[in-house]
C-alpha cells in the first residue's frame, strides 16, 4: 500500500493528519519480518473505520488481474497526453492502472502497455485503448514513379495540404523513400533545353515592341516523350489515411483524376528575349500569375527577374498549356504597353 492510499485512508477515516501520529496509530510489520500484521491503537470508532478501509483495499487489489497490450511505440503519445493528462483521465475515467514502457526499453517490452485493475475494468480500458492507437482507414493507390511530383505538385502545389485540410486525409508512402524530382520531362536540364529550341517569329505581332515579345522561344513537350532513361513502369505507393472511410475514398479519387490529367499532360516551355519582363508575367503580389493558373488550371513556373535565357514552364493539358503561353504573351504585351519595362 501506498503513503498516499495510508494516508486517504486515515484522512478519511477522521484520524490524525500530522504524519509522526499517522505513524503511531497504524504500524506495518518491516519488510524483513516474519509478522504479518498490521498494528493499530487510538480511538475505536477511528481505528473500525481504518481497518475496513484497509481490508477493503486489500480485497480489491487481490482481485486484480493485469494485461499486456501491444500498441506500436510511435502510437504511445496518443496514450500519454500532453503532461500525461490523457492517461490519467483514463485511469481515473475506468479505474485501472496504466504502465506506458519507457522510450529506453528494447524488444517486445518497448510496445507492451500494462493494463492493472478488476477484470471487468481492464476488459473495459483494453477496449478503450485499442480503439485510440487503431490505425486510421485507409487506401492504397500504385502510381508510376515519374509522375509523382507531377500529381504532388497538382493543385497549386499544396495537394497534400488540400487533402488534409479538406478531406483530413493524409498520404505516406508506405516507407519507400520518394523518387527524385525529374528536370525537363525527365531527360535534360532546362538550360540545354533551351539551347537549342527554335526561335518562332511568325505569332500575331500588336505592333507592340516586337523585339521583346516577338522573338520569343517556345517548345511544348510530351510529359512521357522520349524517356528512354526512365522507367515508366516503376510505381509508388500512396497510401490515403483518414478516420473517415467516406474521406478517403474522396481524396483517393482525387488524386486518381490528377493521375488521369498527369498522364495526358504536356509540358511548354517560354523564353522571353528580355528577362526584365518576366515580372509582367507575375504581377503584383503575383497577381498575374496567380490568375492565369486558376484560370488555365496549369502548373507555372516562372524564373526571377534577370534570368537570361531561362523559361518559363508550364504544364498542364495540351490546350491548357496553349492557353496560358497566350495569356502570359498578353501580360506582357499589357506591361509593356504600359510603359511600365
Amino acid at each position: 500500500m501506498s503513503g498516499d492510499n495510508l494516508r486517504n485512508i486515515i484522512a478519511e477515516a477522521g484520524g490524525p493528519t500530522d504524519a509522526r501520529e499517522r505513524a503511531r496509530m497504524v504500524q506495518f510489520p518491516r519488510a524483513d519480518s516474519d509478522i504479518n500484521t498490521i498494528r493499530l491503537e487510538g480511538d475505536g470508532a477511528v481505528v473500525a473505520k481504518i481497518v475496513a478501509a484497509i481490508q477493503s483495499f486489500v480485497s480489491v487489489r487481490e482481485n486484480q488481474i493485469s494485461e499486456i497490450v501491444d500498441v506500436p511505440p510511435a502510437r504511445h503519445g496518443l496514450l500519454i497526453g500532453r503532461g500525461g493528462e490523457t492517461r490519467k483521465g483514463l485511469e481515473k475515467e475506468l479505474n485501472v492502472s496504466i504502465s506506458v514502457p519507457s522510450t529506453t526499453a528494447t524488444g517486445p517490452a518497448r510496445s507492451g502497455i500494462k493494463i492493472t485493475g478488476a477484470a471487468d475494468d481492464v476488459a473495459r480500458a483494453k477496449q478503450r485503448i485499442q480503439s485510440m492507437v487503431q490505425e486510421p482507414a485507409g487506401e492504397t493507390m500504385m502510381v508510376p514513379r515519374h509522375l509523382h511530383h507531377v500529381i504532388s505538385e497538382s493543385n497549386n502545389g499544396n495537394l497534400f495540404r488540400h487533402l488534409s485540410r479538406t478531406f483530413h486525409v493524409t498520404v505516406d508512402h508506405a516507407g519507400q523513400q520518394r523518387p527524385p524530382k525529374l528536370t525537363a520531362a525527365g531527360r535534360r536540364p532546362r538550360a540545354a533545353v533551351h539551347g537549342n529550341l527554335p526561335l518562332i517569329t511568325d505569332d500575331a505581332d500588336d505592333g507592340n515592341n516586337p523585339d521583346v515579345v516577338g522573338n520569343h522561344v517556345w517548345e511544348m513537350e510530351d510529359l512521357t516523350a522520349s524517356m528512354d532513361d526512365v522507367d515508366t513502369e516503376a510505381t509508388i505507393p500512396w497510401v490515403f489515411k483518414g478516420s473517415d472511410a467516406a474521406n478517403v475514398a474522396k481524396a483517393r479519387q482525387m488524386v486518381a483524376q490528377a493521375l488521369s490529367e498527369a498522364q495526358q499532360s504536356v509540358t511548354g516551355y517560354l523564353v522571353l528575349p528580355d528577362p526584365k519582363t518576366y515580372r509582367f508575367v507575375i504581377g503584383q503580389g503575383g497577381l498575374t500569375v496567380n490568375r492565369i493558373r486558376r484560370e488555365t488550371g496549369c502548373k507555372i513556373e516562372v524564373p526571377k527577374s534577370g534570368s537570361t535565357g531561362e523559361a518559363i514552364e508550364i504544364r498542364g493539358s495540351k490546350a491548357a498549356v496553349e492557353q496560358a503561353k497566350d495569356m502570359v504573351l498578353e501580360a506582357v504585351v499589357t506591361g509593356i504597353a504600359g510603359g511600365r519595362l
